[in-house]
């Protein structure tokens, strides 16, 4: 839980997490409720470092996030460290992953772009895409890792994980569409938390067709985990935006934009 609580120097200055982001009134004696549910962060850490040895990881990160409110009952980035030992504090285990880190999400990019499909009725469940062959662009070529023969439909594009039809379904949709609904999703911006250290997305400065195909399956527009589970949370929520929180939340937000 050291990312999400952070540090303060000798002086009680918050130099990172909580500690820093809610600084204000936390100095001010003001009581702060973390959404934290300790019972998860701790099983969670301890299957984490298990799950890491076993594959010889350096690094990972988890977070559970309750729907209905945008709760963060979890986050863990690891590795960590103690807040209790500055001096010992590696300034690399500082990052947390959850929040800085900006990665190509890969296949969790296809959901978006078969959703995305659907409320612009675009596609539709009994549409085929032939992904028999790579998609040949340029130099370039859209390959699925086991090829597939014939076509499939949307349902299976994504159970079976192909790249070639996610390709061709964000093809259809276009850049307009991709772009309208990244915007909706919060991919332009960083999240509104009570932590500092966020990122904001990497978006592609030159977005033409090929960029539109290879997003569609998840490369190309780099974004934080967070920004995934809240894109995930509003599509499993009926459509209604889930806004991340690290505090108690007694109001529900669910707000639909």
């Amino acid at each position: 839980i050291s990312h999400v609580v952070g540090f303060t120097n000798i002086d009680g200055k918050g130099l990172s997490g909580i500690e820093s982001g809610l600084d204000n009134k936390l100095s001010l004696g003001e009581d702060v409720q973390l959404s934290i549910d300790i019972r998860l962060q701790d099983s969670v850490r301890n299957e984490m470092i298990t799950i890491l040895e076993k594959f010889s990881a350096e690094s990972g990160l988890s977070i559970i996030l309750d729907i209905t409110n945008g709760e963060i009952l979890s986050m863990v980035s690891y590795p960590d460290f103690n807040p209790n030992f500055l001096d010992k504090i590696l300034p690399e285990n500082q990052f947390n992953s959850a929040t800085q880190g900006v990665y190509d999400m890969g296949s969790t990019f296809k959901p978006l772009t078969v959703a995305i499909g659907y409320d612009k009725k675009i596609i539709n469940s009994n549409m085929l895409f032939d992904v028999s062959k790579p998609i040949k662009f340029g130099k370039y070529s859209i390959n699925d890792y086991s090829p597939y023969k014939g076509k499939l439909d949307v349902k299976d594009i994504i159970v079976k994980s192909s790249n070639i039809g996610a390709a061709k379904i964000a093809k259809k949709i276009g850049k307009e569409n991709q772009i309208e609904y990244f915007k909706k999703f919060g991919f332009f911006d960083k999240i509104d938390l009570e932590i500092n250290e966020t990122a904001k997305p990497l978006v592609p400065q030159n977005w033409k067709a090929l960029e539109t195909m290879t997003i569609g399956y998840g490369y190309g527009f780099a974004i934080t985990p967070l920004h995934l589970c809240k894109a995930y949370a509003s599509i499993v929520n009926d459509g209604f935006k889930v806004y991340p929180t690290l505090l108690v939340n007694k109001d529900i937000m669910r707000l639909k934009k």
